[in-house]
């Protein structure tokens, strides 16, 4: 996150993104992104910044689907509050 200037939860998105969750599996890691479209996405996905950080690391698999819900409670800031 650091690399794409995202480290501070309260950084801004890139345009179209709406919500990102990453966590550790037993082989490696997960993370679903929702994006507004997946135009927004691919643009994203092939820009400079975003492939300069997949520089070394493992390739990764990208799958598009829709979703066909998306529900959020509240936000990691609220979380975070104390």
């Amino acid at each position: 996150m650091e690399s794409l200037g995202r480290a501070d939860i309260n950084s801004p998105g890139p345009e179209g993104f709406i919500v990102h969750i990453a966590g550790p599996t037993d082989s490696g890691w997960r993370a679903r992104d929702v994006w507004e479209s997946e135009a927004a996405a691919r643009l994203f996905y092939g820009s400079h910044q975003f492939q300069s950080m997949l520089a070394g690391a493992p390739p990764i698999q990208q799958q598009a689907r829709p979703p066909y819900r998306v529900e959020i409670e509240r936000t990691m800031r609220d979380l975070a509050s104390p």
